[in-house]
């Protein structure tokens, strides 16, 4: 994150250790391997003096949008948690926060991104009640955080299982 001109010089020193990186090897992500290593530079959401804003992180199963994952306070104190698409909470220390005023549409545009993929996680940020789209994941947490609240994380797989088996089944019937 560069907020001030003087964080140029240490973000050039760190860039060229990121690009030297073998993608998708590190935590055995084989989708990344090929991707070709390059530095996109964005303006920040938000504004000088800002916060950070908030992230949300949209995980479609066979096209459906089924849990939103927010994250608050990155930066400071990262916090994290986990939603249903009609925001009731799934974990069991949920963040206080109201839904998104762009919800629905984050839904729409999540599930419209994903296509019938069995699964991609697809995040965006709400900045003055605006939706930009942040990035497409694979491989949420390399597949390594675990979920917080009861069957949360057996959940999730099923919904993927599912979802992998209903794409199957479209692949058979074509």
């Amino acid at each position: 994150m560069v907020r001030e001109p003087s964080d140029w010089a240490r973000s050039r020193g760190v860039v060229p250790r990121w690009l030297a990186r073998e993608y998708g090897g590190w935590l055995n992500e084989p989708a990344y391997r090929a991707a070709r290593k390059l530095v996109l530079v964005e303006p920040f959401l938000g504004g000088a003096g800002a916060q950070l804003p908030l992230d949300y992180k949209i995980y479609v199963f066979g096209g459906r949008a089924e849990v939103v994952q927010l994250h608050a306070e990155r930066g400071k104190k990262h916090r994290w948690t986990q939603f249903d698409r009609y925001w009731r909470p799934l974990s069991d220390d949920p963040i206080d926060a109201p839904p998104p005023k762009t919800l629905k549409a984050m839904l729409g545009a999540a599930e419209f991104l994903a296509g019938d993929r069995d699964f991609l996680r697809v995040d965006f940020y709400e900045v003055d009640d605006k939706l930009w789209f942040g990035e497409f994941c694979l491989y949420p947490g390399s597949g390594l955080d675990p979920f917080a609240g009861d069957g949360l994380d057996e959940w999730l797989g099923n919904s993927w299982s599912r979802a992998k088996s209903d794409s199957l089944g479209r692949k058979l019937a074509d």
